[in-house]
């Protein structure tokens, strides 16, 4: 849920927890991660990233 809110500014301090969280999270988390900023921050470069990540 934080990454989500996170990702509104952009920082490169969020961009390293966005790294460090991604190997974490399962499949699902990433798919509502990613549709959550997709819905927060539309045209945030985010969700692509998330989902284009490997599992």
């Amino acid at each position: 849920m934080a990454l989500a809110y996170k990702a509104r500014l952009n920082r490169p301090k969020d961009q390293h927890d966005l790294a460090a969280a991604l190997p974490l999270l399962t499949g699902a988390q990433r798919t509502w991660l990613a549709d959550m900023i997709d819905h927060l921050h539309p045209d945030h470069p985010w969700p692509a990233r998330i989902r284009s990540s490997a599992f």
